[in-house]
């Protein structure tokens, strides 16, 4: 495209949105076409020169790396080639390849002064080094062994890594003799766990000044925090004074990231003050990078972060729910009153509290006892309590493509909370049922469900035979099942006395606890609605013990 002079008569902060906000190509191209590449590049923070790199994509940015400063540099760097405490040397090879391409006399010098302990454990874990005696021929060395000056002989362990290892090696020397030669003759005596520590601990030094903590400490913005402590406590607000160095790309990138009609981000549309958007700003950046480092992820590319900040956007969400006791009117100082780390504790806390919930009932359950799987509970309720399960919880969905996520809402821990009420009243009627005595299951039952269990234990009673789980045949159970139905404008429904003569017959089992019954009556009218999709179509004598999945029936496995 054509830039415009007018263009480079905006702002700098205007000028830098407008790249920011623009396409990789014509971003680059903004840039390139400046009056000033490298004073323009230099002054974005480097959190947002990392996400522009990553936008055009660091081959491609080339050109903007070039001039780029040590400082903006050494950000990449450290954000990229960390996994937790140790030390990638392949991202270092990739980065290192990188910054010698885009400036080999200025990486040479950076590399050992600004990153000296990364620059010199990638060498020690990437060549083997042998010095030529005086008696020694060149013919001593093997054909993996290469020498710049006859002395020093160096061999490649990686061979992935060997084009650049030879043209660092050879440009080195060529810059710096001397400094090439102290460089293989102290490299075998390198200290690779001292130095990696060294490394990681300066490394996260100055990341934290970003947000990005050490994952021992980033991890506590996972810790359990209810309600009650965050109330009866005063906060204190940290409103950052100096604006010099503060990132344009918070609001550009995270916000639209977040659910449209979430609580957070309804109250950041909300917000008119200048000074509280800004604040709001720096504190979303740190928890997103805290959220980063203690989820111990790389971020390579946006969407890394755009995870970051929907699992911000969600837990913030559920937080102030609770703060403004689900009244939106209450929740309009919140903002101003609670730091959002803290918020996000409290509503992850949400989470927290319905996975120990659900861990204590499941040592006590019926189903457990009785010797079932969690599968008794049918996918749906399987997957509530799986993802529950899980070290840190996780929403289930459903979804093939995404059965799992974070906890988004406050709507979801109400469907979390709903789901669990209706497994624990189910439970506890098994229980009451099989009160005198705990029946047996066989290989054959690993599809049981408590659908099918339940179903087959009312179509055995109004068939007058025995209430026990054991499978029926067609034959037994044909008369009831013909005069389960009604014809009601054209369509069989099950008729309204069986689901009452149903209902009777549960609350035999439920009377002491009414809110047993209370609790399940949506469920049943749920399975009456299944029963009739599934059946309402089948005569008696068609029911395929292969194919019928809500009864009990002999023939699908079972004797």
């Amino acid at each position: 495209m054509e830039i415009d002079n007018p263009l480079y008569t905006l702002s700098g902060d205007d000028l830098k949105k407008r790249i920011l906000s623009a396409t990789a190509e014509d971003a680059l191209e903004i840039i390139l076409d400046s009056p000033s590449p490298a004073t323009l590049v230099q002054s974005f923070s480097e959190e947002d020169l990392f996400w522009l790199v990553q936008s055009i994509g660091p081959r491609d940015a080339l050109p903007v790396l070039s001039v780029a400063s040590n400082k903006q540099w050494r950000y990449m760097v450290d954000l990229q080639v960390w996994g937790r405490d140790r030390l990638n040397i392949d991202s270092v090879h990739s980065w290192f390849s990188l910054l010698l391409s885009a400036d080999t006399k200025r990486f040479l010098n950076w590399g050992f002064r600004e990153q000296p302990e990364i620059t010199y454990l990638y060498l020690f874990k990437n060549i083997e080094v042998k010095i030529r005696e005086e008696d020694q021929s060149l013919s001593d060395f093997n054909d993996d062994f290469f020498t710049l000056d006859g002395v020093f002989f160096v061999r490649v362990l990686n061979q992935g890594h060997e084009a650049f290892v030879r043209d660092f090696l050879d440009r080195l020397a060529r810059h710096n003799l001397d400094f090439y030669h102290a460089l293989l003759l102290n490299i075998r005596g390198v200290l690779a766990d001292a130095l990696e520590e060294e490394g990681y601990h300066f490394k996260s030094v100055r990341l934290a000044e970003k947000g990005f903590l050490p994952f021992e400490e980033a991890i506590g913005v996972y810790q359990y925090l209810n309600l009650q402590t965050v109330t009866e406590n005063r906060y204190k607000i940290t409103r950052k004074k100096d604006k010099t160095s503060q990132p344009l790309t918070n609001m550009t990138y995270f916000l639209p990231s977040i659910a449209g009609d979430s609580l957070f981000v309804s109250y950041m549309r909300k917000i008119d003050s200048p000074e509280t958007i800004e604040r709001l700003q720096c504190e979303l950046a740190g928890l997103c990078n805290q959220i980063l480092s203690a989820d111990l992820q790389v971020v390579n590319d946006r969407e890394v972060l755009k995870q970051a900040i929907q699992k911000a956007g969600g837990y913030l969400s559920i937080g102030l729910d609770l703060l403004g006791q689900g009244d939106p009117a209450t929740r309009t100082d919140i903002l101003d009153r609670y730091p959002l780390n803290l918020i996000f504790r409290l509503g992850y806390g949400q989470a927290l509290e319905r996975k120990w919930h659900a861990e204590k009932w499941l040592k006590g359950a019926w189903f457990k006892d009785a010797g079932l799987e969690i599968s008794f509970w049918g996918q749906r309720w399987e997957g509530l309590l799986t993802g529950l399960g899980k070290k840190r919880p996780l929403f289930y969905t459903g979804l093939a493509e995404k059965e799992y996520r974070e906890f988004e809402s406050p709507d979801d821990i109400a469907h979390w909370d709903r789901g669990l009420e209706q497994i624990r009243n189910l439970d506890r009627l098994f229980a009451a049922i099989f009160a005198t005595r705990v029946p047996t299951w066989t290989v054959a039952d690993n599809d049981l469900t408590w659908k099918s269990l339940l179903l087959t234990l009312w179509a055995r009673r109004e068939s007058g035979m025995p209430i026990t789980p054991e499978p029926v045949t067609t034959e037994e159970i044909k008369p009831w099942f013909q005069n389960l139905w009604v014809n009601k404008g054209g369509m069989s429904r099950i008729r309204q006395e069986t689901k009452t003569s149903f209902l009777d017959w549960i609350a035999n089992y439920t009377e002491p606890e009414e809110d047993i019954l209370n609790g399940l009556a949506n469920t049943f009218e749920e399975l009456f609605e299944e029963l009739e999709g599934e059946y309402r179509s089948v005569q008696a004598e068609d029911l395929d013990p292969k194919f019928v999945r809500l009864f009990r029936l002999k023939g699908r496995g079972n004797k």
